[in-house]
């Protein structure tokens, strides 16, 4: 669980850096698609549930 907070904490550093190379009208897109894509890579695969990570 450590490592997951750690991630998503790096994670949302470096989306707050790469900030500033997105135009302003697009903030709230970028942080809503970079959202939505790291929910989705943190979750479980349906496609192998033999192999399952966190039990959610």
């Amino acid at each position: 669980m450590r490592e997951l907070v750690i991630i998503l904490i790096s994670s949302l550093l470096l989306l707050t850096i790469l900030r500033e190379l997105v135009h302003s009208l697009f903030v709230l897109f970028y942080f809503g698609v970079a959202i939505i894509g790291m929910i989705y890579l943190f979750l479980p695969s349906g496609n192998n549930p033999k192999n399952v990570i966190m039990n959610l």
